[in-house]
């Protein structure tokens, strides 16, 4: 300045004049020229959007500049913005979850000074989402039931677990899941949650109604057929629910005789067609059923064998009510009948008649 006044008075006078200053805010030691332009920048977030206001005046300044700074010392360039522009939506850069400070630069024009608004707090949050892809909620489904979901975190996802009306039903160490779980009828609520790394937990939540299946019942009789009295003995132990349990069976004999229970025993006395049914209930009272039958034939009179054809040969077995066999010879078909004398001897032939 001293040197200034050498050449120049208030009859001379100075055209302009250049100040160098520090630049405080910018990383480095950058050195800033220019005249002041007596603007100011005051920033603050409204919720994920940076705003700023200018004092002074507009036409001094070129354009504005986003920093952000985890320390408030070094500064990062995030956009270069118009004059015209108050506001920028941070929420579309991708910032690693922690805290930040932002700042807005008001750059000057040639000449003029930059100006640095106050720093603006933000804190980016962790994204942590859970998506069950199967079932929708409010889905109609059937036991066991498709679980599809899938865990993202901006940390590392260690581990996925299903709960079923509260009840922990399911754990995998991955982010992504495809199960099938056992459910029982009725409506029921699913919860999928996921955790990260980082302690951070995500959720989601949905009801499903889960249809009763039917049981399915399966009849063994022995035997099919016999000569009256028989003994047939039916059995349903196959029997069984695919969701549940067998509660209770009944089995109908065809002729009045019913039996409690998955088997029982039944003697037909007499001859005819009938049909064994059993009927099989689950734990939601569901039915199913299912139908044999059996052929009980006339018994034989006892020790009364069947006849062989008038002209045929050999012997004929018959079964008797008791199970025996009888074999019986077959027909005579004559008989020579001889008498001696002292005329000599007559031999006649005799048939046998219809009933013998």
């Amino acid at each position: 300045m001293d040197r200034a006044g050498k050449f120049y008075s208030a009859g001379s006078q100075l055209p302009f004049l250049q100040l160098v200053t520090w630049n405080d805010y910018e990383e480095g030691t950058q050195i800033e020229t220019g005249i002041d332009n007596c603007v100011s920048v005051s920033a603050a977030m409204n919720g994920t959007r940076l705003e700023w206001t200018l004092n002074g005046a507009e036409n001094t300044v070129a354009h504005f500049v986003v920093f952000v700074s985890v320390d408030g010392a070094g500064l990062m360039p995030l956009a270069e913005l118009p004059v015209s522009s108050r506001s920028l939506e941070i929420g579309g850069f991708d910032l690693n979850p922690g805290s930040y400070q932002l700042y807005v630069k008001a750059v000057g024009k040639p000449t003029l000074t930059n100006k640095m608004s106050n720093a603006a707090a933000f804190t980016v949050e962790p994204v942590r989402t859970m998506t069950i892809t199967t079932p929708f909620d409010g889905a109609t489904v059937t036991s066991p039931v498709r679980i599809v979901a899938t865990g993202a975190s901006s940390y590392p996802v260690t581990a996925t677990q299903v709960y079923v009306d509260g009840v922990l039903v399911h754990n995998a160490a991955t982010a992504s899941i495809d199960v099938q779980l056992p459910m029982q009828p009725g409506p029921r609520f699913v919860a999928v949650k996921g955790w990260d790394n980082a302690g951070g937990s995500f959720m989601q939540t949905m009801t499903v109604n889960v249809a009763n299946q039917p049981p399915v019942a399966l009849l063994a009789v022995t035997p099919l057929e016999g000569a009256a009295p028989v003994v047939v003995t039916a059995s349903a132990a196959g029997s069984h629910d695919p969701d549940g349990t067998i509660a209770s069976a009944r089995i109908d004999f065809g002729d009045g005789t019913v039996v409690q229970g998955l088997s029982g025993s039944h003697t037909y006395s007499s001859a005819g067609t009938f049909t064994v049914t059993v009927t099989v209930t689950d734990n939601a009272g569901a039915t199913a059923t299912a139908s044999r039958q059996v052929i009980v034939a006339v018994p034989l009179p006892l020790g009364r064998a069947n006849r062989s054809p008038r002209n045929g040969g050999g012997s004929k077995t018959s079964t008797t009510t008791g199970g025996a066999e009888i074999q019986t010879a077959a027909p005579v078909r004559a008989t020579r009948l001889s008498r001696s004398g002292q005329g000599g001897s007559v031999e006649r032939l005799r048939r046998p008649s219809p009933e013998q």
